[in-house]
Parts: structure tokens; sequence; C-alpha cells
């Protein structure tokens, strides 16, 4: 009985040690932030936001980059689920609307635009795989993109919608603590 309290003891531990790396692997930049609050999705290229214009309720609306500054529409959760394909699949949810982000019209070509709207489970246009960073439609196999400037040069610009092709990385931030804009530096 004694070694067996001793057994269940290391067991504990060990896995209070794995879940608190595990929080470390999985948080996202920034303190404190609380589980349920949902991330910014931060351009690797432009550092700019992706958010749903004008932190619109409605559906159809548009997903488009932005500077970082708290608006409503800029906030995301992942919401997992189960279902058939390789790896594992997300709901994107903006906090704001409680709508998913999801590819027009369920359409598949290059281009087509990235929108929110009502959930619907199962829906493969509204799941998304997370893959070092880009975010990939499970239907269309394309990622969230932002249209670069000619050269291959990243679009600094706001406003710039979201649509289905190649695209950045997006990084996950603690809304309480964006990222300073492109080009500039946060003192420390």
């Amino acid at each position: 009985m004694g070694a067996e309290v001793k057994t269940l003891a290391k067991l504990a531990t060990a896995a209070a040690v794995t879940a608190s790396g595990a929080a470390l692997v999985l948080g996202t930049a920034g303190t404190g932030q609380a589980a349920d609050r949902g991330d910014l999705l931060v351009s690797s290229d432009s550092r700019k936001c992706l958010e749903i214009e004008n932190s619109s309720k409605d559906n159809g609306a548009l997903a488009q980059q932005w500077t970082c500054k708290g608006q409503a529409g800029s906030v995301w959760k992942f919401v997992k689920v189960t279902g058939s394909g390789p790896g594992t699949q997300y709901q994107i949810v903006n906090v704001n609307s409680g709508k998913c982000l999801e590819i027009a019209d369920s359409r598949k070509d290059y281009g087509a635009p990235v929108q929110q709207w009502t959930c619907v489970k199962g829906v493969a246009t509204q799941l998304w795989y997370e893959d070092n960073g880009y975010l990939i439609n499970k239907n269309a196999w394309r990622t969230v993109g932002i249209p670069q400037l000619a050269g291959e040069q990243p679009n600094l610009q706001d406003g710039v919608k979201a649509v289905a092709g190649v695209g950045p990385s997006w990084n996950h931030w603690d809304p309480a603590n964006p990222p300073a804009p492109a080009g500039l530096h946060r003192a420390r």
C-alpha cells in the first residue's frame, strides 16, 4: 500500500510538471492570459491582426488585416473538433461575433474571400488545420492570405482583405499585450 501511494504521488508530480510544460509550449506571447479569452492572430509579414471588418457581427462580414489596437473583432478562439483527416481540426471563432472563420461560399479558388458565418458543425469550409502558424482550410486546402505588393513585398496597409491563397503565418498573441506594429519595437 505504501508503494502504491508513492507511485501515485510520483505520477501526480509528473503530470503536474508535464501540464505546466505543455502550458508553456502552448501559451501565447505575453503574460497572464486567461485560457478562455482568446488570441490575437498576428501576421508574420505585417505584424497586423486578423480581424472582422468594423468588428461586425453579421454573416458575410469580411476578414482583413488591421493594426492591433484592441478592437473587438480581432480576438479569436480555436475550438477543437473531431473529424476525419490529418491533424487536429478547429473552428476558428471570432469572440466578438461568435461566428466562424470560413472561405466564402465553400469556394476553393485562390483569391476567394475569407469571411465569418454562423458556425455549423462539420462544415468543411469552417474547419481549419494549423501548421506552423499557417491556417489551412479543410475544404479549399488554401491558407488565409493577405495579398502582397509587387515584388512579393508584405502589404502593410490596414484594411487589406484576407483571401484564400498562400499567406503569411499567423502568430498567437495575448489581447492584453498586442505586438508593436512592423518597424517598431516595444520598450523593455
